[in-house]
This record gives structure tokens, C-alpha cells and sequence, in this order.
């Protein structure tokens, strides 16, 4: 952007009383003052306008960089199935096997009303033998209506052992937040054939905050 100045050039030699002669012309007069004070104004007004066109310039130019929210989940139980622990660290822990079956929970969060959530990014790890199974949502459902059905926003599945760092996008068609309209919860469901654990460290989401 080429760099904006205005140096005004009119200045005002004062009358005096008794001495000086009230004249519409001449290098004294009131014409020559008044339009000099006139083109002061209008280069004001240039310098003005090239300043608005600027800052237009840099809104459309620079949109809002992606804000993002970042949670650990404290995931509550869902009966009959195993429920999550949380750890030393914050983190939350659930165990699956053989005997026991399958581990489960669920949490609610609030995310920023109105903005337009992006992806979903899911960081944890699996320490497993046998098939795993695990899937981590982020989810929303109608706050009226019993028998309403979550939609599922973003999320990752996988079925493989070892630390994870995974994201997904969110559908533009239900990214905007609508907090007087619908509750938010993160959903995890884990399965091990033989004994296995997955831990969940964090959970991101990127979102485009509110216009």
C-alpha cells in the first residue's frame, strides 16, 4: 500500500485592525484566502478517501486467521458399557477386553455461539493386542425432542495401535453454532477382541469465529 500523507499548504497571515482593508479580490483579499482554504479541504478530502479505500482494501485482503478450541474431554459413563478414567496427566483412559467388553462416554462442551466450526482434530494413543476399535465424534443433537437424533459434525475412527494425531472436516451444512438450538458433546466408544486401552489427550477445533 503506497504510503498516505496530507501537508496542508494554507496559512492565515492575521488583519489588522484599522490597517488592513476588507476586499473580496487582491493578494489580501477574502477570495483568494477562502479558495485556498477551499483546496486545502478538498486534498484533505483525497487524503480521506484514499484511507477508507485502504482499510477496505486490507479487510477483503486478510480474512480472520481459523481460531481453534482445545479440550480434553471428561468423558461421563454410558451404561452398560465401561466408563473412562482420567490420569495423572488430565488425561482421559479406557480399558476394553475379552470379559469386560467395550468402554464408552460422553461430554458435553459449549463451543463459541454463531461461529463455523472448520475441523475436528483428535490427538490420543492405543496400547492394545487383538482388533481395536475406537471412534471419537463430536456431535450435536435438537435441545427439544425427546426422540431427536445426534448428527455427527467431524470426527476419526481407527482401528490400528500406537499414538494418533487425526483431524477431519466439519460439513459446511452443519458447521454454524447454535447454542439456542442444539447441545454439543464429544462421543468415544472403544473395542478390544483381546485387551486393550485408548487414551484420549485432546481434542481441537478449528472454527471460523463469529462475523
Amino acid at each position: 500500500m503506497a504510503d498516505v500523507s496530507y501537508t496542508p499548504v494554507f496559512h492565515h497571515t492575521e488583519w489588522v485592525d484599522k490597517v488592513d482593508r476588507a476586499e473580496a479580490s487582491g493578494p489580501n483579499g477574502f477570495n483568494i484566502r477562502f479558495n485556498a482554504i477551499e483546496r486545502d479541504l478538498l486534498e484533505a478530502s483525497t487524503v480521506v478517501t484514499e484511507i477508507a479505500t485502504a482499510i477496505r482494501t486490507v479487510r477483503t485482503s486478510a480474512p480472520d486467521a481459523p481460531a481453534r478450541i482445545t479440550f480434553t474431554p471428561q468423558l461421563r459413563d454410558v451404561p452398560p458399557a465401561l466408563g473412562f478414567e482420567t490420569t495423572n496427566a488430565g488425561f482421559q483412559s479406557g480399558l476394553s477386553n475379552a470379559q469386560l467388553g467395550a468402554c464408552a462416554g460422553v461430554a458435553n462442551f459449549v463451543p463459541p455461539d454463531r461461529a463455523r466450526l472448520s475441523t475436528v482434530r483428535v490427538v490420543g494413543g492405543i496400547d492394545a493386542s487383538g482388533t481395536n476399535t475406537a471412534a471419537i465424534s463430536v456431535m450435536r443433537i435438537p435441545l427439544l425432542g425427546a426422540t431427536a437424533s445426534a448428527t455427527k459434525l467431524g470426527g476419526v475412527s481407527l482401528t490400528t495401535v500406537g499414538d494418533f494425531d487425526l483431524q477431519s472436516p466439519v460439513s459446511d451444512d452443519v458447521a454454524l453454532v447454535d447454542l439456542s438450538t442444539f447441545r454439543y458433546f464429544v462421543s468415544v466408544s472403544y473395542q478390544c477382541t483381546a485387551s486393550g486401552r485408548l487414551q484420549i489427550q485432546a481434542v481441537h477445533l478449528g472454527f471460523a469465529p463469529p462475523a
